[in-house]
């Protein structure tokens, strides 16, 4: 009898280690990392607009839960509930162990931009980048960099951010991905 408790207790605590490998405590594998852009507004309507906002400091995804979050405007739109919520979808559909503590944004010009592959760009049919902006985002997608752009407010932001991204692939064109692709 006292074997067969030990083997159960030995399987127990093989199996609660086992079970919690690779989560709780293990490193994140995706970072949702949202672009800080400084420019905002097109000369035609008045821009460039220094950004007003910086990040929330010290904010918790778990501070969602007290209501806290949903600022907003430029690089700001639903920062930082939305973020938080796009990571936790990520976790509960997918095995991808996510960075939750807190949002993730970062500027384009920040030397550890190159450590997270998957770019955020909110609302950019008002973004202006400068020269060193556009260098630094033409280095961070020929490295295999992706960048995720949304929530243009009609053609003429679509026209804008293509404009944008124009300068940083002069020699190339934005083209649709065939949905067989």
């Amino acid at each position: 009898k006292k074997v067969l408790s030990a083997i159960f207790v030995i399987g127990l605590v093989l199996s609660g280690a086992l079970a919690d490998t690779g989560m709780p405590d293990a490193e994140p594998e995706f970072y949702y990392t949202r672009v800080m852009y400084t420019g905002v507004g097109t000369p035609e309507r008045g821009g460039p607009i220094p950004a007003r906002n910086q990040p929330l400091r010290n904010f918790k995804c778990s501070d969602l839960e007290r209501g806290e979050g949903g600022l907003g405007g430029g690089w700001r739109t639903d920062y930082p509930a939305s973020d938080c919520k796009f990571i936790w979808g990520v976790e509960r559909l997918t095995s991808i162990k996510a960075y939750r503590e807190a949002p993730h944004p970062m500027e384009l010009m920040d030397p550890r931009i190159f450590d997270f592959p998957y770019l955020y760009m909110p609302k950019p049919g008002q973004l202006l980048l400068n020269r060193q902006e556009v260098g630094r985002l033409r280095e961070f997608l020929l490295r295999g960099g992706l960048l995720h752009a949304d929530d243009f407010w009609g053609l003429y932001q679509l026209q804008h951010f293509f404009d944008q991204m124009g300068k940083v692939f002069p020699d190339r064109k934005i083209e649709p991905v065939p949905m067989t692709d």
